[in-house]
């Protein structure tokens, strides 16, 4: 941290852009993340801090983070953090249907299911854990109707597949996956994976990187779509359409689902 705040001093850019686990705000780290945060305004930079979650972007991952913004006081730009919402997007529309049968290996028989009932699929959705599992976070087993935990670097939860039967329907995501619900694209997956030999006129795809170096490198990545969000409204281009794609919602739709509203739909029914 410290040595960012050296190369800010120094090159004293326009905007800087800061990034970090909610943990910060803990009392453990309160004071440091304190003195971060008085440092860049004694540098000459109005500071704004805000808490941001991927879920509200079109990424089905409950992914909290701390976005520090600040702006050097001799420029005119204004800035408001983005406002997200609940886009639809689950874990099971952005789930492959090309993968390994090696990734399906656990069934029914090797959870510990949870008797639990949702009222909202926005949310994680744990239906049960893996038996005799030494840490709980990695080990439950989630429901694909529900979103993800946040990535690690690790594969994560384990996830019910049932959109094809199969006696071991239970599996972790595949490294694709993992870039997916982090915003990227597939061709990014493909460009960071494999590499490409030349053999006469045609070329040959290798694997490049390993499926691990995949997983840490997703959990290690921000959020594309916090990040576009976050630019849009930082130099006023709009982002909303890149962000949620066809699942954009218009402003009225967004009203239509403020709890007085759905009520009254609901007793209108």
């Amino acid at each position: 941290m410290w040595y960012y705040v050296k190369l800010i001093a120094q090159t004293k850019p326009k905007i800087v852009v800061w990034e970090n686990v909610a943990a910060v705000l803990n009392c453990k780290h309160y004071m440091t993340y304190r003195k971060f945060y008085y440092t860049l305004g004694n540098l000459g930079y109005k500071v704004n801090a805000g808490v941001l979650n991927a879920k509200y972007f079109n990424l089905p991952q409950n992914r909290v983070r701390v976005f520090v913004v600040a702006i050097r006081k001799d420029t005119d730009i204004r800035f408001t953090y983005p406002r997200g919402y609940d886009s639809g997007v689950r874990i099971r529309h952005e789930l492959s249907d090309n993968f390994p049968d090696k990734y399906f290996v656990k069934s029914y028989e090797d959870i510990t299911p949870y008797n639990r009932q949702f009222l909202s699929t926005h949310n994680i959705m744990p239906v049960g854990r893996i038996k005799d599992a030494k840490f709980k976070q990695t080990n439950e087993v989630l429901s694909i109707d529900g979103i993800f935990d946040c990535l690690t670097t690790k594969q994560g939860n384990w996830i019910v597949d049932d959109r094809i039967p199969r006696e071991k329907p239970i599996r972790h995501l595949i490294p694709q996956e993992s870039l997916r619900f982090m915003g990227f694209e597939d061709k990014d997956f493909y460009k960071c994976r494999y590499r490409y030999e030349k053999k006469g006129s045609k070329k040959t795809r290798c694997d490049n990187v390993p499926d691990g170096e995949i997983y840490i490198q997703a959990g290690n990545s921000i959020a594309v779509n916090v990040l576009m969000a976050l630019f849009g409204q930082l130099y006023g281009v709009p982002w909303q359409d890149k962000v949620f794609k066809e699942r954009k919602k218009t402003e009225e739709e967004l009203l239509r689902e403020l709890p007085l509203f759905a009520y009254m739909k609901d007793n209108a029914a």
